[in-house]
């Protein structure tokens, strides 16, 4: 009886550790279950609500659109992108009044696009409010905070603000630090940026580091062949002709090129970038017949695309006329040089060191011309971009070179 009732007693223990047991089961698959239903309605809330952008974004478009139309008071045919996008701009408070994750993206993309037109005093006003909004939002340890910031350090590298564009690039690394596990496209976008700004400022090494690093990222992402990769290979082949590693930098640029012509349409801008590229190191190399009609191509394009005071045409414009030079076309050499000056000027700030840089190479020709009108202005030349770039950086040690060289004579 007693080992009776010692195996009842038993029994007894068991029953409970097995109904505690069931009973601690349940309640763990409730709250699985719970946690399943709340993610899954977070889930539709978050469709729902990027649909509700979705759509609130297209209808805003489709009236930016429709300002070319002549049967709603548009300028038909006449109407350009910039003054339908100038006129958007005005109307974007009002329209998207108590919806700021909309208004937010509106001002990010409408940002973009007046910077892609060379507009930046107008892109700035826009990226920067797209931020604050952000700001407002989500706090700065955010995807799309750190997105806007990545985008205005681009805007004021391209302005030539450096220090600007740093603590922008540098506070959305932060960001993508904070929120990523690990590679991320937009991530791979700023450590590829981060590594232009410090190529312009002279920091190669560094640059190369930021530059590798993005690409690894890109490749594995990406794979290959993919339009996100290429910007990367043309920086790097910038960076090796900045460093006068002419063999590399030729091979970058071609791999670019041939990724270009694969992704893009012929008539993209990003090929036009490539062929000017590859034009640059085809003058360095002595190729002025093949480089000239690199150039040639490259403008063409960027013609198309950008216009003739965007500050890449220039840049194109320029390449040319360097090509020219080589051939000994001093003429129409200067007459580019001219032009490109000339839309520097007026689209890039004074900060800006594509302009006394280019009045170096104009300089230089007019030297070679035969001219010496070009003593001056060469000494000017690399005054300034000392000023703006320093001592070390590479296109001020080229004109100062080139400077010594006149003295020597």
């Amino acid at each position: 009886p007693r080992a009776l009732r010692q195996n009842q007693t038993f029994d007894y223990e068991q029953a409970g550790i097995s109904y505690l047991c069931s009973f601690l089961s349940n309640a763990l698959d409730l709250k699985q279950a719970i946690r399943e239903r709340d993610e899954a309605e977070s889930l539709r809330r978050h469709a729902e609500k990027e649909t509700e952008k979705a759509l609130a974004i297209n209808s805003f478009l489709t009236d930016v659109l429709r300002s070319a139309d002549p049967f709603r008071g548009g300028r038909g045919y006449a109407t350009t992108v910039l003054e339908a996008v100038t006129a958007a701009e005005s109307s974007i408070s009002e329209r998207f009044e108590g919806q700021p994750e909309v208004e937010a993206e509106v001002r990010h993309t409408l940002g973009t696009t007046f910077m892609h037109l060379g507009k930046y005093a107008e892109a700035k006003s826009l990226l920067q409010s797209s931020l604050d909004i952000c700001l407002q939002l989500y706090g700065e340890d955010h995807m799309l905070s750190a997105a806007k910031l990545n985008e205005i350090g681009r805007l004021c590298h391209e302005t030539g603000e450096y220090a600007e564009a740093q603590e922008a690039f540098s506070r959305a690394l932060s960001s993508f630090d904070k929120v990523l596990d690990g590679a991320h496209p937009l991530l791979a976008a700023t450590l590829n940026n981060l590594g232009i700004l410090l190529r312009d400022q002279g920091d190669l090494d560094t640059a190369e580091r930021f530059f590798q690093d993005a690409l690894a990222m890109k490749r594995e992402l990406f794979g290959n062949v993919h339009e996100e990769v290429s910007p990367t290979l043309n920086n790097l082949g910038l960076l090796f002709h900045d460093k006068a590693q002419l063999g590399e930098a030729k091979s970058h640029f071609e791999e670019a090129l041939a990724v270009n012509r694969q992704v893009c349409e012929s008539d993209h801008p990003t090929i036009g970038i490539n062929l000017s590229n590859l034009g640059w190191v085809l003058v360095d190399l002595g190729e002025y017949e093949k480089a000239l009609e690199y150039f040639s191509e490259s403008l063409a394009i960027k013609l198309k695309a950008q216009g003739e005071n965007h500050p890449s045409t220039a840049i194109s414009l320029s390449g040319q006329a360097a090509a020219l030079e080589g051939l000994e076309r001093f003429e129409e050499a200067l007459e580019n040089y001219r032009r490109a000056i000339e839309v520097f000027a007026q689209s890039l700030p004074d900060s800006h060191w594509r302009t006394p840089y280019t009045r170096s190479l104009y300089a230089r020709c007019l030297l070679k011309s035969g001219s010496d009108e070009g003593a001056e202005l060469l000494q000017d030349s690399v005054d300034v971009l000392e000023r703006i770039l320093g001592s070390q950086h590479p296109k001020f040690l080229e004109a100062k070179s080139a400077l010594e060289a006149l003295a020597s004579r």
